[in-house]
């Protein structure tokens, strides 16, 4: 069991820095911006 708690938390890491690395490289960060914004107008609106 703590295994499978140790690889989901190098997973997420693994996964939190990929994503880091996507949103510098996408012109800093303003592609995943406006992906931000739709989905909280998206949430509101509901």
């Amino acid at each position: 069991m703590i295994r499978i708690v140790a690889l989901t938390e190098e997973l997420r890491g693994a996964m939190l820095v990929g994503f880091l690395r996507c949103y510098r490289l996408t012109s800093a960060g303003g592609f995943w911006n406006q992906v931000a914004k739709s989905i909280l107008n998206r949430k509101l609106k509901q």
